[in-house]
């Protein structure tokens, strides 16, 4: 009986995200300063928290009898990477390979010109892209915002080097657990992640001139880029503001004192807003630990792999 009114219960969450969560009512109205953080807090912490509780019924990593999924869309896959992520990354290249059920064409690492990254990146059969080659405003982009700023704007970037018509980006400390599917049925599937910040939401309805967003936050461990959505991104930002895209945001950064600039949530609030593609949400399932936990990885795998799709080991510096 248990078992039933548990199984009812998750039907019912599941038919309530169908019918309402997925659709325009989840957009919500515009916030500015004087919005209620709390309020905010809250709704995402209920959107994501369904979301996570339906997983097994919606999400195809999860569904048992689609534990083999695929999806024919080759994509390659961009690691932004610096030199102390290579404790971390040797995994995140295996269980890339083992678990993103996509055709991988290439894996990059882009990063500073190191030798060390280059060489394991040798050993793992990835190819090396030199991050000051990427972007033409490298100097100007590292001197005044730093290195995490260099990030962002790499994979916004890496579209010049890529060959695929889709890149997934995967952050250097993310070890999958189990499948990783990022389109189906012609959907992309928008993972979204617990680690909301009002001031992201604030600082993209200011790229973007909207006066809604979803209460859900898209600042994941990692995201799939479409060429053609990133392109149709930033020419709709330039024609916006009669600038070029990245002098765009620029401008935006030195009048943000909130630092709330999130290229993956621009990416996705854009994608999901005004791309005209079909999508579905769902959760990004992520857990962290410290680096260290590294050499327990294979515990890791059987300890948490059926509720999580991910672990972050996370740098302690």
């Amino acid at each position: 009986m248990k078992k039933f009114v548990i199984l009812l219960l998750s039907l019912a969450l599941t038919a309530y995200i169908t019918f309402y969560k997925f659709y325009p009512y989840g957009v919500m109205p515009t916030i500015n300063n004087s919005y209620d953080e709390n309020k905010f807090m809250g709704k995402m912490a209920d959107n994501e928290t369904i979301l996570y509780l339906t997983r097994f019924f919606i999400d195809p990593s999860f569904i048992p009898h689609r534990f083999i999924i695929s999806n024919s869309t080759p994509i390659d896959i961009v690691i932004p990477i610096i030199e102390k992520d290579l404790s971390t990354v040797v995994q995140t290249v295996n269980t890339a390979r083992a678990f993103v059920m996509h055709p991988i064409n290439k894996i990059y690492f882009v990063g500073p010109n190191s030798s060390k990254i280059k060489q394991v990146a040798k050993e793992l059969n990835c190819e090396f892209i030199d991050e000051s080659t990427v972007l033409e405003n490298f100097n100007y982009i590292m001197k005044k915002y730093g290195g995490w700023f260099v990030q962002q704007f790499l994979k916004l970037e890496a579209s010049k080097f890529v060959d695929c018509d889709h890149y997934l980006v995967i952050d250097a400390d993310t070890v999958y657990l189990r499948p990783q599917i990022f389109i189906e049925e012609q959907k992309y599937l928008v993972n979204v992640q617990w680690e909301p910040k009002v001031n992201r939401k604030i600082f993209t309805q200011q790229v973007l001139k909207d006066d809604k967003f979803y209460y859900y936050d898209f600042v994941t461990h990692q995201m799939l880029f479409s060429k053609k959505i990133l392109n149709n991104l930033k020419m709709y930002v330039e024609t916006l503001h009669g600038q070029p895209w990245d002098q765009v945001l620029f401008k935006l950064i030195d009048q943000d004192s909130q630092r709330g600039f999130s290229e993956y949530d621009i990416y996705q609030a854009f994608l999901t807003q005004h791309s005209g593609v079909k999508f579905k949400f769902i959760s990004n399932a992520n857990m962290s630990a410290p680096e260290n936990f590294v050499h327990n990885i294979e515990f890791f795998k059987q300890a948490y792999a059926p509720n999580y799709k991910s672990i972050n080991l996370h740098h302690s510096s």
